[in-house]
This record gives structure tokens, C-alpha cells and sequence, in this order.
């Protein structure tokens, strides 16, 4: 159905003509007589509003896609990942239904072993995930969906279950902000201390100490990600970007990597559980 470019990605195809495609869009995800379907247990389990759950489920159509005509083993973002993860949880359907008569190949989910190789190869594979699905569907992947490697694998270590009904969940101010809020309360506490209020410059001293601390606190836990990360984060520092895992290339061949019996390789994700 595809054939290999010089440049080792498949050249594009045409899904629309692909029996394989036909039968991935005939698949439905959302049971039609579950009070909770497919798709609103994966926007409830990660947060997302529903339509932003239909686009990953439709994301992730088109990754089992790639990941059987590709011919090397794939790598999904993490939001498809999310997909992935839930479908592999109905597990009668996906093994019983879905890989035999949908894929009519297995489609196995491999995640990371750690170590530096296993990062290098991850970063290497999902980046040539991003590159194959342009080159065969012939647009680029959504950016909301499939971002960048860099920040695909960022801090991939801070990645925790929330329950939101005993925790708040808000937006982290970046260290250059906390540092501009820092001086702001150092020079307001300056100024309030000149014009004779010194209660309001009590309070600003009272700020500055707290940005400080905030400050402290979140460069340690950079610290302890880093580590953490291993190699993902120095990739993303670009201190490593084409140290090669091994004498065999993740893209293919060898016993844990290339094209399953049908062709599609087994799926992966880095970083993540």
C-alpha cells in the first residue's frame, strides 16, 4: 500500500483508498448503549473539554493508521497515548474485536524500560512518527495534539493522578514571572515604606519573602525532574541530539523494533507509564 522514499519514511499514500482506513472509520469507540462512553470517560479522566476528547479519539484513529502502514515502529503524543491507554482497558473489545478484524494485525503498547537508550530512541521515533504522518496524510499533525518532541517529553517524571475534589489544579507561574513578581514586591514594599505606609510595605516584604521561597522550591523540583528525566531532559536542553542507542537504529529491524507480520510495528511511548 506504501512505498518506501529514499529518505527511509514511506511516501504518501492515499487512507481514503486504503482498506485498512476504510474499516479503522467504520470503528466505533463510543458504545451507542453506555451511559458513559468511549470518549466522555477519556475527556472526564484527563480533564479535557469533550470536543477536545473527540479530536484525540480521531487522532488516534489515524494513529492505529500509521502505526500498521508505517513500517517502523511509531511513537503517539501523549494525548493520544491517553486514547490508547483507555482502549487497551477494554480489553475484550481491543484483543477480541478491534486488532483482528479492524487492524486484522496486534498492536501492542510498549512503554519505556528507562535509560538513556530507551530515551534517544523514544525522542528519535516519535519525531519520525511526526514526520511519516505528514509525509503520508499529507498535512502536518494538529500542534495541540501531537506537539513538538521537546515539549512531548518534558518533565515527563511530573506527570501525577489528581483527584481534583480534594486538590486545586492551577497554572504554575514560570521562574522568570516569580522572579518579576519577586522585585515588583521588593520595590512596591521600597515605595510604600517612602510615602509613610509601612503596614501595606510589611505586606509586600511579606510577598517578597514567599516569591523567594516559591523560587527556591521550584528550582529544586527542576533539579529533582532533570534527574528524574534522565536523558529526556537533556535532549530538551539540546545538550543531546543525535547520540545513536546502540549499533541497531530504533527505526527498524531487530527484535524489538520494524513491522509487525502485517507491517505495522508495535507502538511505544517514552517517558510515560
Amino acid at each position: 500500500m506504501t512505498q518506501p522514499s529514499d529518505s527511509g519514511v514511506p511516501a504518501k499514500t492515499d487512507p481514503a483508498g486504503d482498506p485498512l482506513w476504510q474499516r479503522l472509520q467504520a470503528y466505533q469507540f463510543d458504545d451507542p448503549v453506555s451511559e458513559l462512553s468511549f470518549t466522555a470517560r477519556l475527556a472526564r479522566e484527563n480533564g479535557w473539554k469533550p470536543e477536545f476528547a473527540e479530536k484525540v479519539v480521531e487522532e488516534y484513529r489515524k494513529f492505529c493508521w500509521l502505526a500498521i502502514r508505517a513500517g517502523f515502529e511509531v511513537t503517539p503524543s501523549d494525548a493520544v497515548d491517553q486514547a490508547w491507554h483507555l482502549h487497551l482497558t477494554y480489553s475484550d473489545e481491543y484483543w477480541n474485536r478491534f486488532c483482528p478484524e479492524v487492524l486484522q494485525d496486534t498492536l501492542h503498547h510498549g512503554p519505556t524500560k528507562g535509560g538513556g537508550d530507551e530515551a534517544v530512541k523514544f525522542w528519535e521515533q516519535y519525531e519520525k512518527t511526526l514526520e511519516t504522518y505528514e509525509t503520508l496524510s499529507g498535512e502536518p499533525p494538529p500542534a495541540d495534539i501531537w506537539p513538538a518532541a521537546q515539549d512531548r517529553f518534558r518533565d515527563v517524571s511530573a506527570f501525577q493522578r489528581v483527584n481534583t475534589a480534594r486538590h486545586w489544579v492551577i497554572p504554575k507561574l514560570a521562574l522568570n514571572q516569580l522572579h518579576t513578581v519577586k522585585w515588583l514586591c521588593l520595590v512596591a514594599g521600597i515605595f510604600f515604606v517612602i510615602i509613610g505606609y509601612p503596614l501595606v510595605a510589611i505586606v509586600a516584604a511579606a510577598s517578597w519573602l514567599m516569591s523567594a521561597a516559591l523560587i527556591g522550591r521550584e528550582r529544586k523540583m527542576m533539579d529533582r525532574r532533570a534527574q528524574q528525566d534522565g536523558v529526556f531532559a537533556l535532549i530538551a536542553a539540546g545538550l543531546i541530539i543525535n547520540e545513536a542507542a546502540g549499533t541497531d537504529s530504533p527505526f527498524g529491524g531487530g527484535p524489538d523494533g520494524g513491522a509487525g507480520d502485517g507491517g505495522g510495528g508495535c507502538g511505544g511511548c517514552g517517558g510515560g507509564a
